[in-house]
């Protein structure tokens, strides 16, 4: 994979298959088999990998390994947010709304009447995470889980429309059990699920529905909000010479 700007090559990124490593169909990409320049090192992996990454998996390599210098740091920040040794992130914040140009929208609490929209737009973010860079294959949500969620006053939906079009939604409710301590106190409310369809992302609509959930949830009595990134199942980082990162 090369990345080109402005007609130079500013990034490459290539491997080798392995019919077995570690018991899994591999892709191994040593040190000298990737590089991207300084300026927006960063992006340049990330774009990189999106693509890459998607023909590997095609091809039924499942587990990828990039050996990158332990001095380039900006590489090794890229790749751990693309899933190479990071897990699981536990974000929280606090209820203050976050600066944002309010996009023309429609946002309100979604009822057992918005069921099917609700549905078809978690089709859709499901759809978007099992694609590169994320491959996050999980069982698909039934109309049960939402109408148990619409139903639930300790749980919330939030919809936004667009000329009366379902183009967004974001969900809160209670922390699972099996997160941090700070995460599970009573006082802290968690986002599940959030997604925005493509085409009108970077407008805004995101912000504004955390905004409103954000002010729901003072309402409601809560101090934080958290949420966490679980996107990379079993992936693993390995210490090599090069500093070899897998996942």
């Amino acid at each position: 994979m090369a990345a080109i700007r402005g007609g130079r090559l500013v990034g490459f990124l290539t491997g080798w298959r392995f019919p077995s490593f570690r018991g899994k169909r591999s892709t191994f990409s040593p040190e000298w088999a990737n590089a991207a320049e300084p300026e927006d090192n960063k992006v340049i992996y990330e774009e990189m990998y999106r693509h890459l990454a998607a023909h590997w998996v095609a091809a039924k390599s499942v587990a990828h390994y990039i050996s990158v210098f332990p001095n380039d740091d900006v590489a090794i920040s890229a790749l751990h947010w693309l899933g190479f040794g990071m897990v699981a992130v536990d974000a929280v914040r606090n209820l203050e709304p976050i600066p944002n140009i309010e996009p023309d929208i429609q946002i309100r609490l979604a009822g057992l009447q918005d069921l099917e929209e609700i549905m078809a737009l978690d089709e859709a973010l499901w759809e978007h995470m099992k694609e590169a860079p994320a491959f996050l294959l999980t069982d698909k949500n039934g109309l049960s889980h939402f109408e148990g969620w619409v139903r639930d006053p300790n749980k919330s939906i939030l919809m936004a429309s667009n000329n009366g079009e379902p183009v967004a939604f974001m969900s809160f409710g209670p922390a699972n059990e099996d997160v941090c301590r700070i995460i599970v106190e009573e006082n802290t409310t968690s986002i599940y699920r959030a997604f925005t369809k493509k085409g009108i992302r970077g407008t805004g609509i995101a912000t504004a529905l955390l905004n409103q959930g954000l002010k729901l949830a003072g309402e409601a009595g809560y101090d934080r909000c958290a949420v966490d990134f679980l996107w990379f199942s079993g992936r693993g980082l390995l210490i090599l010479p090069g500093n070899m990162m897998g996942r």
